[in-house]
Formats: structure tokens, C-alpha cells, sequence
């Protein structure tokens, strides 16, 4: 049984159609990626499954049940930190155990180990006008690996980290999100970052958007980042989007 499934998600501004009848589905603990070129619609649908937005056709179901324009327990990280300019990094990414009345003790246990990871430890105490860009980036990643959820919702996860610190973070990501059974959707501009993450990848385009190609990865071959799999899987990606470039410039 799919444990998240969209059928015929159609969303319209102005009778201008933005994302035409798209369907797609994912198993529980699956990493899915969407890529695709800026305004093609990739943040629309994720407001249409965070619940932040109606379609205008078309059903979202969990489980089996009918979720459709109903309150989703969904973790969403938006390109825009939204981090609270009054609490400091430590309680930002506690929030939603503040939400939930979980005791103070028992959320900084869950946290701090995270924000270690991440490489915060020495910012816990500060608020987000004394961090960087990237900084805030990773605080707000935290806060929504933190909420418990049905589904993680992730725009540009890491688009504002530096290289390194990417490397740490992609196998950490990788390990726990397998490891707790997260489903987990998120949209990146970074091919090689797709991949290298992803059970299946998306790509959107046309006008209106439509799921263009679908790709199922496997990563678990040795050696995967420089194996021929990997660089074949990057031809196909790389084609598919040069054909849409092409046919819309």
C-alpha cells in the first residue's frame, strides 16, 4: 500500500494553469527529490501538500485515507528560514515539543545531539539576527527533522551550506532518515545531490507543469558517486531537462 498518493493535482492562478494532473506516490521511508527549472511549479505543489494551498482538482491520500484539503501532520521547510527573531537557536528548533507541551528537559536531550551534528553547538544560545545565512538554513532544517510528522517537506535543504559541511550532513541525512523511516520529499536545482540522496526522482516541466520524467534510484551500489550507474543516471536527468530548456526558450 502507498503510503502517501496524489492523483490528478491541477492548480490554477488567475485561469492561468500552473501544474496539470499530476500523480505520483511513495512507500513509506522513501526519499523523493523534484527537480526542475525555477517557476516551473516545484513550490506550488508542495503548498498543495502542506495543506497551505487547495487544488483545484485531483485527491492526496495517506494510507489510503482521503486527506484532500484536511489538516496534514506535515514537517516543511521553506526556502525562507521563518525562524522566531525572539527565541534563540536552541529553542527555535524545540518548538514544535513547546507546541506539543513535551517537557523543556526532555526536547533540549533530543535536540542538542542534532545541533552537534550540524556543527551549532557553540550557537544554541544565540538568536537568528547573530547567525549567517547558512546557519538559519540549518536551524530550520533541524526544526522539521524534529517534528514528528507523516511526511517531510524540504525546499533547497541545503543550497546554503558549504561543500564540507554538505558531505557530513548528506550521509547523516541518509542514515537517520532510513533508519527512523521518514518520508521525505524535497526540491533541489543540484543534479548530483538528487541522486546521490534520492529512491526516485521527479522532474517537472512544461507549462503547465507535468511530471516529465520519473527515475528510480538504485544507491546502493558500491562506490555509487563514481560508478557508471550514477553517471548514467546523470546523462538522463541532464537530457530531460536540456530538451524542456530547449523546447520553451
Amino acid at each position: 500500500m502507498d503510503y502517501i498518493r496524489l492523483e490528478n493535482i491541477s492548480k490554477s492562478y488567475n485561469n492561468i494553469k500552473i501544474i496539470d494532473n499530476i500523480s505520483f506516490s511513495l512507500q513509506k521511508g522513501e526519499i523523493v527529490s523534484f527537480l526542475g527549472k525555477s517557476g516551473v511549479g516545484k513550490t506550488t505543489l508542495f503548498n498543495i501538500l502542506a495543506g497551505f494551498e487547495q487544488a483545484n482538482n485531483g485527491k492526496i491520500f495517506l494510507q489510503d485515507e482521503d486527506i484532500t484539503n484536511k489538516k496534514k501532520n506535515i514537517s516543511y521547510m521553506t526556502q525562507k528560514h521563518l525562524l522566531l527573531p525572539y527565541l534563540n537557536v536552541l529553542d527555535n528548533v524545540c518548538l514544535s515539543f513547546k507546541i506539543k507541551d513535551i517537557n523543556k528537559k526532555i526536547a533540549y536531550e533530543k535536540a542538542i545531539p542534532i545541533l552537534k551534528k550540524f556543527g551549532l553547538e557553540k550557537h544554541i544560545n544565540k538568536y537568528p539576527i547573530e547567525l549567517s545565512g547558512g546557519m538559519k538554513q540549518r536551524v530550520s532544517f533541524i526544526r522539521a527533522y524534529l517534528k514528528e510528522s507523516d511526511l517531510m517537506l524540504f525546499d533547497e535543504p541545503f543550497s546554503a551550506l558549504d561543500s564540507i559541511t554538505k558531505e557530513s550532513i548528506y550521509e547523516w541525512f541518509k542514515e537517520v532518515i532510513k533508519y527512523e523511516q521518514k518520508t521525505t520529499i524535497f526540491i533541489t536545482h543540484d543534479i548530483n545531490e538528487a541522486i546521490y540522496l534520492s529512491d526516485k526522482i521527479y522532474i517537472l516541466a512544461k507549462k503547465p507543469a507535468n511530471i516529465v520524467l520519473s527515475l528510480k534510484i538504485d544507491n546502493n551500489i558500491e562506490n555509487f558517486r563514481t560508478s557508471n550507474e550514477f553517471l548514467s543516471y546523470y546523462k538522463q536527468i541532464t537530457e530531460c531537462l536540456k530538451k524542456y530548456l530547449d523546447e520553451n526558450n
